[in-house]
């Protein structure tokens, strides 16, 4: 998922700003893997948290992890002691799971819907807390295929100023359709949607821009509230203050 990437050294005060490092996994519960190669994924404890934060640490913005991993909850306080944003995602957590992680200091939901249980009528989970506890913001993949888009307009109205959009954007971001290597493997892109080889959906080429055409074009909302959701929002979750910047706030002019 891209969020953010990390910062790799000093730029010009009037260019873009690389403002971190976020790290999908590799604290994932595997049976919610998704994409991302079982080999690779790890316990969720103090040790290896720190083992893999490694002298890198300071570059670590936002981390996803899931929940039940660590049932008590040691992790994600520590993090959050450290200001790294804690998002909950590729998880089987149940909702008492999730609360003490949003308890203990996480904030985010990883592209809602996604790599999460569903919503089912007798058991609340992950995300029937993300969608009732407003402690949380939701980042959503808008391309048309990862979450509906009547199920976005549910997002908007339970979540009106606690949503963004998320490109979950992969290397061929801006290439046309096709077959792409990725690590080890082959990822192939169609219509900004790209799976591997067996199917698994592996993330979008959708640009963040388009995503939020995509919301406008849907009849969602207006364009200021689609500009928002990549800009207004990820700042206040962020605390966003740049150096050699002026004070303010991302807005959609009128």
């Amino acid at each position: 998922m891209s969020y953010w990437s990390a910062y790799v050294g000093q730029t010009a005060p009037d260019s873009a700003q690389v403002l971190g490092l976020h790290l999908e996994g590799p604290f994932l519960n595997p049976a919610k893997r998704g994409a991302h190669p079982l080999a690779h994924l790890q316990p969720l404890n103090l040790d290896t948290v720190k083992q893999v934060l490694g002298d890198y640490g300071s570059l670590v913005k936002l981390i996803t992890l899931a929940p039940e991993l660590d049932p008590e909850t040691k992790v994600i306080p520590w993090l959050c002691d450290r200001q790294i944003i804690v998002s909950l995602g590729h998880s089987l957590a149940n909702a008492e799971e999730t609360t003490k992680a949003i308890e203990g200091g996480a904030k985010l939901v990883t592209h809602i819907f996604n790599a999460m249980p569903a919503l089912h009528h007798r058991q609340a989970n992950l995300l029937t807390e993300a969608l009732l506890d407003d402690r949380l913001y939701c980042g959503v993949i808008a391309d048309g295929v990862h979450v509906h888009p009547r199920l976005i307009g549910l997002l908007l109205r339970l979540k009106p100023e606690r949503l963004f959009l998320v490109s979950d954007a992969l290397a061929p971001l801006g290439l046309g359709d096709g077959t792409y290597p990725w690590d080890e493997r082959q990822i192939t892109i169609s219509q900004g949607t790209a799976r591997l080889a067996d199917g698994t959906l592996a993330g979008t080429t959708c640009p963040l821009w388009q995503q939020a055409l995509n919301l406008v074009q849907w009849g969602l909302c207006d364009l200021r509230q689609a500009v928002s959701l990549v800009t207004t929002v990820p700042q206040q979750i962020l605390g966003l203050e740049l150096p050699n910047r002026p004070q303010g706030s991302i807005s959609c002019s009128p």
